[in-house]
């Protein structure tokens, strides 16, 4: 004796959705992973590039805090525009996808057209929440983790001294 049970094609939309969920996941750690990785990355250059002005500059008269502002607001509008940019196309991407998915079916249609046939099983639509929204918030997220990264690679910078950074240099002839 064999027992069928048609739940409507909930089996293989449950196992879709539940693969979705780890994947969503599994891409937020990663990109998360490598913002942090690009904000580090960059800092690290940035500030390495600049360790002969700063301290050329720092014999010459200026103080610490002078020389810091000259180096973080330099990395700070190189994280502002990646993070916005980065937000903005991030955005509009994610409301494609989503557009694209709203289109699709996911349940079965061929009894009728909807999922449910008493309009008490029918379920509410789930909340989405603003783009915009979400761009801003992300993009506040990375300036703010972008700034105590480059604030700390800064600081560790000035905290050597300048005749030593000068001394230490390379010249590739």
């Amino acid at each position: 004796m064999e027992i069928t049970f048609y739940d409507r094609g909930y089996s293989e939309l449950e196992a879709n959705m539940n693969n979705m969920r780890y994947i969503a996941r599994l891409l937020l750690v990663m990109g998360v992973t490598m913002v942090l990785m690009v904000l580090g990355y960059f800092c690290w250059l940035f500030i390495l590039k600049q360790k002969e002005r700063t301290a050329v500059e720092r014999c010459l008269g200026f103080r610490k805090r002078h020389s810091f502002v000259s180096l973080f607001s330099g990395i700070f509008l190189l994280i502002l525009a990646g993070s916005v940019c980065g937000a903005a196309a991030g955005s509009y991407l994610s409301g494609e996808i989503a557009q694209r998915m709203e289109k699709e079916s996911y349940y079965d249609k061929t009894f009728g057209n909807s999922m449910g046939t008493d309009a008490g099983e029918m379920e509410e639509p789930c909340e989405q929440t603003d783009p915009l929204k979400a761009a801003a918030e992300c993009a506040l997220a990375v300036i703010s983790v972008g700034t105590v990264i480059a604030a700390a690679s800064i600081y560790a910078n000035l905290r050597k001294e300048p005749m030593m950074m000068l001394a230490g240099r390379t010249e590739f002839e």
